[in-house]
């Protein structure tokens, strides 16, 4: 799945990414469910540049992780399968390697949001609060709804981004994302 077009638009002061067409191109796994909890691993995710060898790491086995070489354009994201109404916590689990450079005063931004036409939601990450070679699961309380109003596609779409400080950035690891329904 290749990136739409670098237009960007204009929600709450912040810009945003082009969201993914109207319908993803290939639909993957979407996720795999345990215990009520969906995860996706970063081979199962639209990571930009995640083929180029200068840039990323890529992971070579389903539920292995990606490692960001270095970019300074961060857009990782995903969606799921069609939900039922309700309350949904979204986390990814990441550490940082020895040497990770870039992330001071560089906000990783969590955005997400129901159907493919619908508002962002977001939460400004710090990843310095990483522990090195630790993996943490972030943010602890992100919480999107979905309901009825979102019956034409009632998938989440969500992701990390951060394409606004043109900075080079590096040393951070992917390990997955969840999607839990907690309501």
């Amino acid at each position: 799945m290749g990136y739409i077009s670098s237009h960007r638009l204009k929600t709450e002061n912040i810009l945003f990414p082009l969201e993914m067409a109207d319908e993803p191109q290939s639909v993957q796994k979407a996720g795999n469910e345990n215990n009520g909890v969906l995860k996706f691993y970063p081979k199962e995710m639209t990571i930009i540049w995640v083929n180029d060898k200068r840039y990323w790491k890529a992971p070579v086995d389903d539920e292995a992780p990606a490692e960001l070489v270095q970019v300074c354009w961060l857009e990782v994201r995903t969606f799921t399968p069609n939900l039922p109404e309700g309350t949904y916590q979204i986390s990814f689990k990441l550490s940082l390697k020895q040497g990770a450079f870039g992330w001071t005063g560089c906000p990783v931004f969590l955005m997400a949001k129901v159907g493919n036409k619908g508002r962002y939601k977001w939460d400004k990450l710090d990843l310095l609060k990483l522990g090195l070679e630790q993996q943490q699961t972030v943010p602890a309380d992100f919480q999107i709804e979905v309901t009825g109003a979102h019956s034409s596609d009632p998938r989440i779409y969500f992701g990390l981004y951060e394409v606004w400080s043109g900075r080079w950035k590096g040393g951070l690891i992917i390990h997955e994302a969840q999607v839990k329904k907690v309501r």
